[in-house]
């Protein structure tokens, strides 16, 4: 089932602080967050922005109680399924709110009403998708995954556990939705940031495509050097055929498969990280979104053994950023957004991001 959706962005919530905090959590933000972080601290004067809409007409709204930090929307038979993101800053605890995935009725879609939430506390819901399980004990049933990073911990300490990877709700009833199994990444990586679900028909199986940001990172603290402990890439391949017993199928990394420096990047957040992940119709093929270090094309015919096919790399005057793709599967075309920290700058191609 792919995603037919694309994400709204981040709502943006106005902070006035008097100084700015220093995050105590080390290296560990992605660059939204760390962009938020930084301009939470700063105060503005008439910074107010007015929505704007082209041939477009609003038709029904529903605030979900002014809560904020909303994420990724993805609608399944007439409900909207929306996210919430956070992260840990140990200054400021409010940066991971409580709620999860808010679940709103939009059969009525002048009156939109949220009737459920699907939370693991202490953790950051931002992604999910929601589809038809077509194998396993669950078959016929509504099925919702959602990513999960933990963000009221930092994220060695042991608390974390349960509240990193991912989190399947059978949502059949959407009103009464039931907490199946939550899937565990593992130290010392915060979990899951963006997914989609993806049916192989050949094999009978689904599988949830997830990418891990920083798992290749260099941390001192690791016997292998890494930061995930089981020296595991970015790019996941997780088997949800039985939702209440998820299993590990794969990962995919730059550094462990192509020996590549994840350290390494240019423009104004230079880094690589697995970002976005983009399978094929038919589940053959993985496109995964890999910030600086490009658009990466993975053939996951044996989706445990996948094979690298090729890369797009970014001019080193462009700032990079690769944040997400979305395949044509019939005329074979993949449509790329970069997510651009660095508006201008020395020998940098200005602006926010392409497609």
């Amino acid at each position: 089932m792919r995603r037919t959706l694309i994400a709204f962005g981040l709502v943006a919530v106005a902070l006035a602080l008097s100084a700015l905090a220093v995050a105590g959590s080390d290296d560990q933000l992605l660059p939204n967050e760390q962009h938020f972080l930084d301009s939470s601290g700063k105060t503005y004067v008439n910074g107010t922005k007015s929505g704007s809409a082209l041939n477009m007409l609003a038709v029904g709204q529903n605030t979900l109680a002014e809560r904020g930090f909303n994420g990724d929307v993805f609608v399944y038979k007439r409900f909207a399924y929306i996210g919430r993101w956070g992260f840990f800053d140990s200054s400021h605890p409010q940066f991971c709110p409580a709620g999860g995935v808010a679940v709103v009725d939009a059969r009525g879609p002048a009156n939109p009403v949220q009737v459920a939430n699907l939370e693991v506390p202490g953790a950051s819901h931002e992604d999910v998708a929601v589809f038809t399980a077509r194998y396993g004990p669950l078959a016929g049933h509504d099925i919702a995954a959602v990513g999960l990073q933990v963000c009221d911990v930092f994220r060695t300490d042991p608390a974390a556990a349960g509240k990193r990877g991912l989190g399947l709700w059978d949502v059949t009833n959407p009103a009464a939705p039931t907490l199946l199994s939550v899937f565990d990444t593992g130290c010392c990586t915060r979990g899951f940031h963006e997914l989609e679900v993806g049916d192989r028909a050949d094999l009978g199986r689904t599988f949830v495509y997830a990418s891990l940001p920083y798992a290749e990172r260099p941390d001192p603290g690791s016997p292998n050097g890494m930061r995930d402990r089981q020296g595991r890439g970015e790019a996941w391949i997780v088997d949800v055929t039985d939702p209440a017993h998820p299993a590990f199928v794969s990962s995919f990394g730059i550094k462990k498969d192509l020996g590549l420096d994840p350290t390494a990047g240019q423009g104004c957040f230079a880094i690589s990280f697995g970002h976005g992940m983009d399978p094929s119709e038919d589940g053959q093929k993985l496109f995964v979104s890999y910030w600086d270090a490009g658009f990466l094309s993975l053939d996951i015919s044996n989706p445990w053994q996948p094979q690298f096919r090729g890369r797009f790399t970014y001019a080193p005057n462009e700032d990079g950023d690769a944040h997400s793709t979305s395949y044509d599967d019939e005329r074979k075309l993949l449509f790329t957004a970069d997510e651009d920290f660095c508006k201008t700058g020395p020998g940098i191609v200005t602006g926010w991001g392409y497609m």
